[in-house]
């Protein structure tokens, strides 16, 4: 079975009918529980709330479950009450096309000057969206913190799929601290856009509120971005460096860990040399083959 939350159709029907009628065993996804973690940005509405806490109550019920994290492998023992042994967690791949750039960061930062008019300079990237936990306002606010001589050499770029009244927020926000000229919202871009703009950044700046993986971190720190996240949930897993780290709830605190790393050279050298390794890890050939491993463990079992 998919994750029973993120499937859109009836409750009834998301049990396959092999486990109703054959008595096969159940695997369940599980990709966060973060609703639950933050009820009033997203279980306010009681229809929500009943569907949502009735869907997880599935995960109880699976004779398995594959988190993709171990972060949400423990918030499920500790909010579902699921047993250890019953959940397993096997993280995700990244796509191969994600990859360090062939000349340098310079080189290529030319060419998305070229593509993209508003970038004009060396610039912060953060990749994500509207989402209450991707702290978006929060990330504006760090970045109006800067001094005055890193705000004039560091344009800010935030790519998200925004609409019209989403990127009016967003620059009434980027109005409100003072850094309107020096933010830059840029809408859906594809694949190849994207990994340009992963390659050329100066710094991946993602201070998100919590993760239940973090796949734009694992994208960027592929590309060879010096990557630094918030210090919380599964952003843990795969920024292991604890000073690329911050209190994503705490604007100065994120804006003093974006100013250290926009001094220091080398500190980014090092993180982007991490990133990329650490990467390498995540790839779906992994991800296929402990799924694999998990479903053939509990065949077997049934089977017995």
């Amino acid at each position: 079975m998919l994750s029973p939350v993120e499937l859109n159709v009836p409750l009834r029907r998301l049990v396959p009918e092999p486990v109703l009628t054959g008595g096969a065993p159940l695997i369940a996804t599980l990709y966060d529980l973060i609703p639950y973690l933050f009820p009033r940005a997203y279980l306010w509405n009681e229809d929500s709330r009943y569907r949502y806490l009735a869907r997880i109550n599935l995960y109880r019920e699976a004779d398995h479950v594959i988190a993709i994290s171990d972060s949400s492998k423990q918030d499920a023992i500790r909010i579902l009450g699921i047993s250890s042994e019953n959940i397993t967690s096997i993280y995700p791949g990244v796509s191969d096309f994600f990859a360090p750039p062939a000349e340098s960061r310079q080189a290529v930062l030319q060419t998305v000057i070229a593509k993209h008019p508003r970038i004009r300079a060396n610039f912060i990237l953060y990749v994500g969206s509207m989402d209450f936990r991707r702290n978006m306002i929060g990330a504006i606010e760090a970045y109006s913190l800067l001094p005055d001589d890193l705000k004039a050499s560091y344009q800010f770029v935030l790519v998200c799929h925004a609409n019209p009244l989403d990127r009016e927020y967003l620059m009434n926000a980027a109005k409100k601290y003072k850094v309107a000229h020096r933010v830059v919202v840029m809408d859906y871009i594809d694949d190849h856009a994207l990994k340009g703009l992963y390659q050329a950044c100066s710094v991946f700046f993602f201070p998100s509120l919590y993760e239940g993986f973090g796949l734009p971190v694992v994208e960027a720190m592929k590309c060879g971005a010096p990557a630094l996240v918030g210090d919380n949930s599964s952003l843990r897993e795969i920024m292991q460096v604890q000073r690329a780290r911050f209190d994503a709830t705490n604007a100065e605190a994120a804006g003093r860990k974006l100013t250290e790393a926009l001094r220091d050279e080398t500190f980014r050298r090092q993180l982007s040399t991490y990133g990329i390794v650490r990467a390498q890890y995540f790839t779906w050939r992994r991800a296929a083959e402990e799924t694999i491993a998990c479903y053939q463990k509990l065949a077997d079992e049934a089977a017995r």
